[in-house]
């Protein structure tokens, strides 16, 4: 009778051995499958910031940046500067102008979205010197208006309220002077207006 429960226990323990030997197996090959999840795929680096120099400002919401290339803002659109089907855009030389002033020569940290690249091969960015989100700020400023395109919708939210914001209080392009004259035009004015 001692040996038939001494084969009992023994059974126990070996399935208990391999229960616990096939939960360290499981264990093991599901963190194989997290660091596996970590190699660059198509969306390499995803949400992980990268910084560099501003070089060059293309317009309100393109820049170019040291080691990396040229950005577009996410999230956002500002006048077009520079399009090959459409005349300059009102307020366009006025946000490349605040675009300049807030980012030029300065060390700017990339945050990217679901997709990181359009299709003219562009990093697409939420774009932030120190603490700040220039993209936020050209908004805010009524300089841009909110461009909520999917999947890069994380601050699409926000972005919406700013704009509404800016439309309210009548800044930049939202203001009284929308239908005035871009930056730069001189006005000539007569003694009849």
């Amino acid at each position: 009778m001692e040996r038939g429960l001494g084969n009992g226990i023994r059974r126990r323990r070996a399935t208990w051995a391999s229960l616990g030997f096939v939960v360290v197996l499981v264990g093991l090959l599901g963190w194989a499958l997290a660091r596996a999840s970590r190699v660059p795929g198509p969306f390499p680096h995803r949400f992980e910031p990268k910084a560099g120099r501003v070089v060059k400002v293309l317009d309100g919401d393109t820049i170019v940046v040291s080691g990396i290339g040229t950005v577009r803002y996410l999230g956002v659109d500002t006048p077009e500067l520079h399009h090959p089907r459409k005349p300059v855009q009102r307020f366009a030389d006025r946000a490349r102008i605040a675009n300049r002033g807030l980012v030029a020569g300065s060390i700017v940290r990339l945050v990217t979205d679901i997709e990181t690249h359009d299709k003219y091969g562009r990093l697409l960015a939420y774009v932030y010197r120190g603490s700040a989100m220039v993209n936020v700020e050209l908004v805010r400023r009524g300089l841009a208006r909110a461009y909520p395109f999917a999947p890069n919708l994380r601050h699409a939210p926000r972005f919406a309220a700013l704009e509404r914001e800016a439309r309210r209080h009548h800044r930049g392009m939202w203001g009284d002077m929308e239908g005035g004259p871009p930056t730069g035009t001189l006005v000539e004015l007569t003694s009849d207006q």
